[in-house]
């Protein structure tokens, strides 16, 4: 088969398309499945009518934790929940896996009923990959030290953040960040490390969730996997039941500590957010929208996902 360039315009290398065909067979169609320069995404369809995906991973570090994450937790998360990695090549930093079913939450109509049921599925599938008896964790994680490293930082993101933020709300950012420290004992667990809508598959006819993309999964303080989604989809009110439905199936009690730590590192998350939201305005200062929508309205702020 030749093929220069996908849908996207982007070169799907030669050598990739070659192990992919070792892989999988002859290769009929390939179509660009993700624009991101950082880790770019291929459909390829074979000639037996299975479709498969190649992705290129933007770091050696992204590279072996996704493969990480497939070989030895996902299989916890049960059959059609996930992708399956077929073969791996460290030396392109790709992976091969199997397509799974749906269309993806974040840039799908979706109704809020069926919403509800998206978020209660992906609470099950973040618990069932921290409780994942494939992967040892150990003591390779110290809470305290990544709690003190995060404190560390708050004032780089508050001043990457500019006038994004008001006085009241950087003071707000700054009294949660003392309270990091003081939360060392939050479960550790096999983070999945990127959980929002966009690395979810929702399929209608089935009514089943599936999740994607591990290349930042590790192990890690299991609020983590929370936060993003706590500044992202469950900020606003209706969803918002979800954030208890989370904890009740990862065993926490959210009023405790563990719900102390969500707000702290929802802090974190949101200036992480800002700091992007700021970089984009400097690049586009002449247009007023996007400067209203990047300045957080009510009091409330919100990371960008």
């Amino acid at each position: 088969m030749s093929v220069s360039r996908d849908e996207l315009g982007a070169e799907l290398p030669r050598a990739l398309m070659e192990w992919a065909s070792c892989v999988a067979g002859t290769l009929t169609k390939v179509r660009g499945a993700a624009s991101s320069s950082n880790s770019p995404v291929w459909e390829l369809f074979c000639r037996n009518g299975s479709r498969i995906f190649v992705k290129v991973a933007s770091s050696e570090i992204f590279h072996v934790r996704e493969v990480h994450a497939y070989r030895f937790a996902v299989p916890a998360l049960g059959p059609l929940c996930a992708p399956r990695l077929m073969a791996s090549d460290p030396a392109q930093l790709a992976v091969l896996l199997t397509a799974a079913p749906g269309r993806n939450v974040a840039t799908t109509r979706v109704t809020m009923a069926d919403r509800v049921k998206v978020h209660h599925q992906a609470g099950w599938l973040l618990h069932a990959l921290h409780s994942s008896a494939g992967v040892s964790i150990g003591a390779s994680v110290d809470p305290g030290g990544l709690l003190r490293a995060r404190r560390r930082s708050i004032e780089e993101h508050l001043a990457a953040a500019g006038d994004l933020l008001s006085p009241a709300e950087r003071e707000l950012v700054r009294r949660l960040a003392t309270l990091l420290p003081l939360l060392s004992s939050c479960p550790v667990a096999f983070i999945h490390g990127d959980a929002q809508e966009r690395n979810l598959l929702w399929d209608a006819a089935t009514g089943s969730v599936t999740l994607l993309d591990f290349g930042r999964a590790q192990p890690a303080l299991a609020v983590d996997d929370f936060v993003r989604l706590a500044t992202g989809p469950w900020a606003s009110p209706a969803p918002s039941s979800h954030c208890v439905l989370y904890w009740l199936r990862a065993g926490a009690d959210a009023t405790g500590e563990a719900g102390s730590a969500c707000s702290c590192r929802t802090g974190r998350c949101q200036r992480s957010g800002l700091r992007s939201s700021h970089r984009r305005r400097r690049r586009h200062r002449s247009c007023p929208h996007d400067a209203e929508v990047a300045k957080p309205r009510g009091g409330h702020v919100k990371a960008s996902s």
